[in-house]
Order: structure tokens, then C-alpha cells, then sequence
């Protein structure tokens, strides 16, 4: 870990670091639950086109709040990496592509508070965009963040696949997103290392939660009343269509954490039976009712046929 850290920041070690460990730990009471996390601006996009994948050090959902730059670091790939992930199982690295970028509606800090990447979608179905941080600062704290943003959802299973490995924290859902629904409660499994992870709190937003002032400073993430239980299971119920996020913080003791978030889209509930359903439905009560009127018309004419 030290071998990797010198790597990383060279020269700037103490000062650099020590700024980064201010920022992230003592900008605002607990602030140890502001996640490194993927803030997309739009959840789907069509083949051919980019899309915005922006990184950031927030406890808002919807905003950056500031990154690497602000303490002074120029993160190289062992520090930040980002990745997309096709349906059938390609990725495209997109570390390289990560550049600094002032979020016009960032708060807490002023220029640069986040970073950005904006690859070109070259297929169909679901995406993941998944990216991580890593660093460690002796003698302060080891901090992991992994986080994932599912976008262009389609019903082909990818957003049910962990896609961290097995040394990050990461939340997975247990159905398809591509069905996730207003009103619908959804299922998610919290990993750590690849195993279930219990007792953790969860916190959720969605792209419409009302920024407050909370123990983090400003947020819009709130917990959810029950943690993760015994197979680090949770659930969680999207009260609107839109974009949501959940996520958590690990403390794992000797001031290591690890964080992970997840958003993805949620459509609106469908209403009543619908669609084919109400469809077929009619039909048949208009045949059970047609059947009703004709019912005297047939004994008639049966009667008149068994006398003859």
C-alpha cells in the first residue's frame, strides 16, 4: 500500500494527502459518509453518442462537491479508474479519459469539483459505468469507493452482476433494474470483498430530494429505517419515477473505510391490469353480456325445433 501511495503522489505526499484527509474527514461533522460517487446527468443515450460520466466526492446525489484537484492531487489510474461494461460482457477502460470539470451546480467548494469522462456508446442494452478510488494515508486513513451508475436498461440481467471484484464494497440488485418501478419495493445485496455484508445503515435519494443541511453539511441522502440484515440483504422502495441512488458507508475499523453507491433509473408505476390485459378483459364482458341477451332468443328457437 505504501509502495502504491509514493507512486501516486510523488513529492506531494504530506501536504497533498494530509489536505485530502481535511477535506473528506473534517469539512463538516461526519463527513466520512460523503462517497466518492458516479453523478450521471442523463440515464440513457443513444448508440453513437457519448455519455457524461462524472466522478465526485459528494453527499449529494445530483451535485459534485469537490475532487482530487481541490486538494491539490492530479489522480493517476491507482488512485482513480473507471470502466463501461456491455451486456455481453465487453468493457471499455475509460480511466484515461478523465479530465477536470466544474459542475455549474456543485456546492461547498468553487472551480473544479469533480471529474469527467465521456465515452461513446457503441452498443445496445444495458450499461454500467463503474468506477473506484483508492487511497491510502499513513498513519490517518485507507479510504476505497466504488460506485455504479446503470443506464440504458434493458431486460438482459447486467445490472444484477457485481462489477467491482473482490476487494471494493458494492451493492447489487437482486432483479433486473430494467423493472424497477414507482412504488414497487427492490431488492439489493451489500458485498464487501465479495461477501454479504449485515448491520450496514443505507442511504437513498432520488434526482428530486430537497438539498437540506444535515450532519454531513448539505445533502440530500437520508437512511433508511432497517440496515442491511444477516445476508446483507435490504430493501428499498422508489416513491417516483426518476433517478435513484442508494448507498453506504463501511467503517471497518483502524480508520479504514469503504464506501459504494449505485443509481439507476426508475419508471413510472403502471396503472390497473393495462394494456392487453384490460383489453382482453373488456371483450370478454362484452361477450359474457352479448351471451346474456341472446340466451332467451336460443330456447325459442331450440323449443320450436323439439316440436316439430
Amino acid at each position: 500500500m505504501e509502495k502504491r501511495l509514493q507512486i501516486t503522489v510523488k513529492n506531494r505526499l504530506v501536504t497533498s494527502l494530509l489536505a485530502l484527509a481535511c477535506a473528506l474527514f473534517m469539512f463538516a461533522p461526519g463527513a466520512e459518509a460523503h462517497y466518492f460517487s458516479v453523478l450521471p446527468k442523463v440515464s440513457r443515450t443513444e448508440v453513437g453518442s457519448r455519455h457524461s460520466v462524472i466522478v465526485s466526492f459528494t453527499h449529494i446525489s445530483t451535485q459534485a462537491q469537490y475532487d482530487y484537484s481541490f486538494m491539490g492531487l492530479t489522480p493517476d489510474r491507482e488512485m482513480l479508474s473507471g470502466k463501461l461494461i456491455y451486456s455481453d460482457g465487453t468493457e471499455k477502460d475509460i480511466t484515461d479519459m478523465f479530465a477536470a470539470y466544474d459542475d455549474p451546480e456543485g456546492t461547498e467548494v468553487k472551480g473544479t469539483d469533480s471529474r469527467l469522462a465521456a465515452p461513446v456508446i457503441t452498443k445496445e442494452g444495458t450499461v454500467t459505468a463503474a468506477c473506484r478510488t483508492r487511497m491510502d494515508i499513513p498513519d490517518m486513513m485507507s479510504y476505497t469507493g466504488f460506485s455504479k451508475h446503470i443506464f440504458n436498461t434493458a431486460f438482459d440481467r447486467l445490472s444484477m452482476k457485481p462489477a467491482g471484484g473482490d476487494d471494493v464494497t458494492e451493492i447489487v440488485p437482486l432483479s433486473d433494474l430494467a423493472g424497477a418501478a414507482a412504488g414497487v419495493p427492490v431488492r439489493f445485496r451489500l458485498l464487501h470483498k465479495g461477501e454479504a455484508w449485515a448491520g450496514a445503515e443505507i442511504e437513498y435519494a432520488y434526482d428530486r430530494s430537497p438539498i437540506f443541511i444535515g450532519e454531513e453539511g448539505p445533502e440530500n441522502l437520508k437512511k433508511l429505517e432497517r440496515p442491511t440484515d444477516e445476508d446483507g440483504i435490504f430493501s428499498y422502495t422508489p416513491d417516483a419515477a426518476g433517478r435513484h441512488t442508494v448507498a453506504a458507508m463501511l467503517d471497518l475499523g483502524d480508520k479504514n473505510y469503504s464506501s459504494a453507491t449505485l443509481s439507476f433509473e426508475v419508471r413510472e408505476k403502471s396503472g390497473g391490469s393495462g394494456g392487453c390485459s384490460a383489453a382482453h378483459g373488456g371483450i370478454l364482458s362484452l361477450f359474457a353480456a352479448g351471451a346474456l341477451f341472446l340466451l332467451p332468443v336460443i330456447k325459442s328457437i331450440l323449443k320450436k325445433r323439439s316440436e316439430r
